[in-house]
């Protein structure tokens, strides 16, 4: 009688385990049901996305950028629960240069830009109503920066954008700007921030472009640029 139950526990045991292997089995073919058509809603978005991304690149200086985003299946261990593929980034900077994993080749500047240009893409879905640009306008100057404050000017149509710059081009399209200084003392140090009037403004843009002693000629300069925009 001993031997006859524990043989029932076995089989018991046995049969709940190709249970359970039937219950994974079919659980994982309703997963991978679902990531093959998350993969075909990425698909379509990444060939309505790909001549959207081209146009805002061009429009920042990098038209000569040729970019494309492939779909890579993932080695069964490797899923995860947003899916069975990844999304790779590649990109030919120059022409005549084959495409190459974004990271890889893109300098701090691209970087910055392909940011941008993503960011204005996907405006239109943040439901953040604030973004934050620290430097984004890094490694680049002259009309591509002013290229990136106008970028930046869109965004802020429809949401605060709060922005690090050290380029005059920049901050010369800025609605409000603030004058951030840290102060310290023998024991501790203290950051501020205050917003600038009109002509705080005007003498900041100055600074911006002469540096640290602000003359009428850069004075005149800040003016024309910010009556310009």
């Amino acid at each position: 009688a001993e031997l006859e139950s524990k043989l029932e526990l076995i089989n018991a045991g046995a049969e709940r385990l190709a249970k359970l292997a039937s219950e994974r089995d079919r659980e994982k073919d309703k997963f991978i049901k679902s990531a093959k058509a998350i993969d075909q809603s990425r698909s379509s978005i990444i060939t309505s996305l790909l001549p959207k991304l081209h146009q805002e690149l061009a429009k920042l200086k990098l038209a000569q950028v040729r970019a494309e985003i492939s779909l890579n299946p993932l080695n069964e261990e490797n899923w995860h629960r947003a899916g069975i593929s990844e999304l790779s980034l590649l990109v030919s900077t120059n022409p005549g240069q084959p495409l190459m994993p974004f990271g890889q080749i893109a300098s701090g500047g691209e970087i910055s830009r392909f940011t941008l240009a993503w960011m204005v893409i996907a405006g239109e879905h943040f439901v953040t109503p604030t973004i934050l640009f620290d430097e984004i306008d890094v490694g680049v100057g002259g009309s591509t920066a002013t290229s990136i404050g106008e970028r930046m000017r869109l965004l802020a149509s429809k949401r605060q954008v709060i922005t690090v710059s050290h380029q005059p081009q920049v901050a010369a399209l800025a609605n409000y700007h603030l004058h951030v200084e840290k102060r310290h003392t023998e024991s501790s140090a203290t950051i501020s921030a205050r917003q600038l009037s009109e002509q705080e403004r005007r003498t900041e843009l100055a600074r911006m472009l002469s540096g640290a002693e602000v003359t009428e000629a850069a004075i005149a300069a800040a003016s024309n640029l910010m009556e310009s925009i």
